[in-house]
């Protein structure tokens, strides 16, 4: 339940802020839509079974998986986006 209020409270607000300001733009090709959608429903399954994960498992194992979710978001980023992560100076 928690989870579906951030998520609404986020867009939301993202929704007024861009209009606000005057940058509401729709993505113009199918492709985009459909990553975009696929993007957030994938995030909130994800953050949804991590919560799930810490309410039956033990804590200690869930935690190494989530520090290690930064790796695996880098290692992601450059299979399927082919850029490389950079360094932070």
């Amino acid at each position: 339940m928690l989870n579906t209020f951030l998520y609404s409270w986020g867009f939301i607000q993202s929704l007024v802020l861009s209009l606000s300001f005057g940058e509401f733009k729709v993505p113009e090709s199918t492709s985009d839509i459909l990553g975009l959608l696929t993007m957030g429903t994938l995030m909130s399954l994800g953050n949804t079974f991590l919560v799930l994960a810490l309410q039956v498992e033990e804590a200690g194992v869930v935690a190494l998986i989530r520090t290690s979710e930064v790796v695996f978001t880098f290692f992601w980023q450059w299979v399927i986006s082919g850029e490389s992560p950079d360094w932070i100076r």
